[in-house]
């Protein structure tokens, strides 16, 4: 089974200082986040469509994202997992 990180947004941590808030239904503003595998900036666009959502990631390697970080990877970092 594949999926998008995207639904994965609401179960993740936005980085302490980012100015980023949920309604029931979308997120209010945009983030700027600091990659926990890198520390590169980057941003995030939450329910508003980001760019996380286009990215193909298997169930089995979701999990190992999901257990070894607490926030979403950098499109840099994120497309290590990405099945071609």
């Amino acid at each position: 089974m594949m999926f998008g990180m995207g639904p994965l947004l609401l179960l993740m941590q936005v980085v302490p200082g980012a100015f980023v808030g949920y309604t029931s239904d979308k997120m209010i503003q945009m983030a700027t986040k600091i990659c926990p595998e890198c520390g590169r900036k980057f941003t995030c666009d939450g329910d508003n469509d980001c760019w996380c959502e286009q990215v193909q990631v298997l169930k089995k390697d979701m999990i190992r994202i999901m257990e070894r970080y607490t926030d979403c990877l950098c499109p840099d970092c994120l497309s290590e997992y990405e099945t071609k």
